[in-house]
């Protein structure tokens, strides 16, 4: 996402589950290299995110949503340019599930962006 994102200038993604071409997933490369430092205890953080209770890592900052039933997928990023993409099933689950985890580690009055929750993806 991060190399399409890079050649066509658009950071919004629609997400879609390959076997049914239904959007899963909306997702806004904020800021594409940020360097996050972060301590948690949390045992679900700690087995999404790979590690122990401290944690450094190179990430993309992202605001995101989940789409369910006949929500519009576009509707968080009105007119802007996104692009589509289709995965496997458990691959857009398990990427909703680091995406939940990583929310998790913001303090709470810090998760949201209107209508959009924030968290990180690690860079790789």
């Amino acid at each position: 996402m991060l190399e399409t994102g890079q050649a066509h200038a658009c950071h919004r993604f629609v997400i879609e589950d390959a076997a049914d071409e239904q959007a899963r997933l909306v997702l806004w490369f904020f800021n594409p290299s940020i360097r996050l430092a972060f301590n948690s205890s949390d045992p679900v953080v700690q087995s999404h995110l790979h590690g122990g209770t401290a944690k450094g890592m190179n990430a993309v900052k992202v605001f995101y949503a989940q789409v369910t039933g006949n929500d519009d997928p576009r509707a968080p990023f009105e007119a802007a340019k996104h692009e589509r993409m289709a995965y496997p099933r458990r691959i857009v689950d398990q990427l909703s599930e680091v995406l939940q985890a990583s929310t998790q580690v913001y303090p709470e009055a810090k998760r949201r962006f209107g209508d959009l929750q924030m968290g990180f993806l690690e860079r790789i």
